[in-house]
């Protein structure tokens, strides 16, 4: 079994990351870290000679970051950052992702709302299930 977990070294994620350890251990199975970059939001911050420049310090360090996660997991666990290409939603770039890799369930948290807006998902767990071409593990927070 191959589970894609949203990861983006929340404590959200690291819950969604153990639920799904969980599962693939339990099935043999292996894992894929993915992660978003949004270029025009998520490189904004860096100082660089060029916003493609700043863009590849971004995703160079998440990679590593997730590749260091990766090596600490119990199962096969692979990791990725994807670019939100121009006019996608974070959510079907995580979902393309999974797709390519050929994911059989996806994982992702979703931080509970209180009162009346508890019933609703994040934006971004929301479009990910919206979108997800297979089952969801929803964790909530």
């Amino acid at each position: 079994m191959k589970i894609a977990v949203m990861y983006d070294d929340s404590e959200g994620a690291e819950s969604a990351l153990r639920a799904a350890l969980d599962v693939a251990v339990a099935s043999n199975g292996t894992l894929l870290l993915v992660r978003a970059f949004r270029p025009r939001s998520d490189a904004g911050g860096v100082f660089a000679d060029s916003p493609a420049e700043a863009g590849s310090v971004v995703v160079e360090g998440w990679q590593a970051q997730l590749d260091g996660r990766a090596a600490e997991c119990a199962v096969p666990t692979e990791a990725r950052v994807v670019a939100v290409e121009r006019g996608e939603d974070t959510g079907p770039a995580l979902v393309r992702a999974a797709r390519e890799w050929e994911a059989d369930i996806l994982a992702i948290a979703s931080r509970r709302a209180t009162g009346l807006s508890g019933a609703l998902l994040g934006s971004v767990a929301a479009s990910v299930i919206n979108s997800s071409y297979c089952p969801t593990l929803l964790v909530r927070l």
